[in-house]
Formats: structure tokens, sequence, C-alpha cells
């Protein structure tokens, strides 16, 4: 076969090969979804999650996650978990999640709803400090305890429902969430109050 019409062949096939490759790169790129959150083992059977996208808007947090080889339950949202994520509106969280660390939705500047599991027993220190959008709150039975400023600084909180589960409120919980009604069931009557828990909310209402 003459020498110029291999060439011609190889160049064509070449050319080919490349126009292949690049498409094949793009449809990579363009068909590609950030991961929002990302999960670290605590034991053999549990893990925790934090976000790495700081610019979500919407998060659901998994069951179940496969980390080397084993399935892990998520129980836990880690310390400093989601902070500063201020365009955050809204998380769910699955009903295997026990903790919610110090410090994990602070300054969520956006997030208006919460979807707390039933299985939460404990909200760490400044969990919800400065999340200014949050309007509505109900925690499940089973919490109990509500570290020190959890909910300091909520301006938009309007109510609140503090179930009879809760056997500790931290200092200053609600401080200086001034619109907040907050309805307490104290059946229980023994739940301890930090200092200045509810300084400066609008009315605290103990049912009884």
């Amino acid at each position: 076969m003459n020498k110029r019409i291999l060439t011609h062949i190889s160049c064509m096939l070449l050319s080919c090969t490349i126009s292949m490759a690049q498409d094949s790169v793009f449809s990579l790129v363009t068909n590609s979804i950030p991961e929002d959150v990302e999960y670290r083992a605590l034991s053999d059977s549990t893990a925790e999650a934090r976000c790495v996208n700081r610019e979500a808007t919407s998060v659901t947090v998994e069951q179940t996650v496969y980390l080397d080889g084993k399935s892990l339950t998520v129980t836990k949202i880690a310390y400093q978990g989601f902070m500063d994520c201020i365009d955050l509106a809204h998380i769910s969280m699955p009903n295997t999640v026990t903790e919610i660390g110090d410090f994990a939705f602070q300054n969520c500047k956006s997030l208006k709803l919460v979807a707390l599991p039933l299985s939460l027993e404990r909200i760490g220190d400044e969990a919800f400090q400065d999340c200014y959008s949050l309007r509505y709150l109900k925690l499940p039975e089973g919490l109990k305890s509500i570290g020190d400023f959890a909910f300091w600084d909520c301006d938009d909180l309007v109510k609140a429902y503090i179930p009879n589960s809760v056997e500790t409120i931290e200092y200053g919980a609600f401080h200086s969430c001034d619109n907040a009604e907050i309805v307490i069931d104290n059946s229980r009557q023994d739940i301890k109050v930090g200092e200045g828990a509810f300084k400066g909310v609008k009315s605290v209402t103990y049912k009884r």
C-alpha cells in the first residue's frame, strides 16, 4: 500500500482516538457530582459525618456508609462538622444519629429547617449558635442534654418545644433568643437548668 495512504490512515486513526479521549474526559467532568458530606470511622461499626462542600444548600446525611470494606452506621455529626456552611438551609439526619457534636452547625446563618432524628440524645455546646434563620424547633423525645450556648443568639427562633426526656439544659443554652416562646414538658420535675439558659427569651412555659 502506498506510504502516503498509510500515513493518512494513521493520522485519521490518531485523530479519532484523541477525539474519543477528549469526549470521554469531558463527559466525566460534566457528569461528576461533588460529595457534600464525608464520613470518618469512630469504631468498627460507627461513623461520624462532616461537610466538605461549604456552599451546599441542602444536605442529607446517610444512615449507613461503607469505609475500608466495612458497613458503618452514622451515629454522630462531627465536632465543627458543618460550621460556617452559611448557605445551608436544610439538613436531614437519619434515625441513627445520637449526638450532634460541639459547634456542629455554628454560624449556619441560612439554616431554616432541621429534621432532628428520634434517636438523638445529646446536642453539643454551641451546636446551633448564630443560626439566625432557624424559626421552629421541636426537640425529639429521647433527647437527654442540651449543651452550653447550644442555641445562643438564634434571633429568628419563635417556638421551641423541649420534651420530658431532657435531663439537663446547660449554661446559656437559649441565651439571646429574644423572640422565642419555649415550652418545657417538665412532668419529671427534676430537670436541671443552667444559669442564663433562657436569658433574654420572650417566654418560658413549664408544661405539667
